[in-house]
């Protein structure tokens, strides 16, 4: 079950990303930026609504609010950033440099975390890495350095 979720969600985010794609054709990396929030507030705020109906929501203090806008911020730049690649004709490299994300965090968590890179976990890196780079092909000669350097 978990499987054919993971093809279908995997499907339907691709197929997202190749909207926005043509969306920045027309009406630029920041208004499609901008679409894709504005899209998703609504089911956040409906999410919001049913979790009320559950039990009380707690009210975050200002420490969480700084969190959530320092990560609403990088969100909405990472989005731009990922649309603006595509733009340069780099669909197929900005959508695998997505995919590496795990990868990104588990190599950051190192770096600023100290948390150990055991074997099991360099190899599983080496692994995403390697099937990434085969499932993009060819796009990463024909894309061109421009849209590897803006994702």
């Amino acid at each position: 079950m978990w499987i054919a979720a993971t093809l279908i969600a995997a499907m339907a985010q691709t197929m997202r990303n190749a909207a926005q794609a043509d969306l920045t054709s027309r009406i630029g990396t920041m208004g499609a930026t901008g679409v894709r929030f504005l899209f998703g507030l609504p089911f956040a705020l409906l999410f919001l609504g049913v979790l009320a109906m559950t039990g009380p929501v707690p009210r975050p203090g200002g420490t969480a609010l700084g969190y959530a806008a320092t990560g609403a911020v990088a969100q909405i730049a990472a989005t731009a950033l990922m649309l603006a690649a595509m733009r340069r004709r780099g669909f197929a490299v900005a959508t695998a440099l997505i995919k590496t994300e795990p990868v990104t965090l588990a190599i950051m968590a190192a770096v600023l975390l100290g948390e150990a890179l055991t074997p099991a976990r360099l190899a599983a890196i080496v692994v995403a890495t390697i099937g990434v780079l085969v499932m993009s092909g060819v796009a990463w000669r024909r894309a061109g350095a421009a849209p590897i350097l803006i994702a």
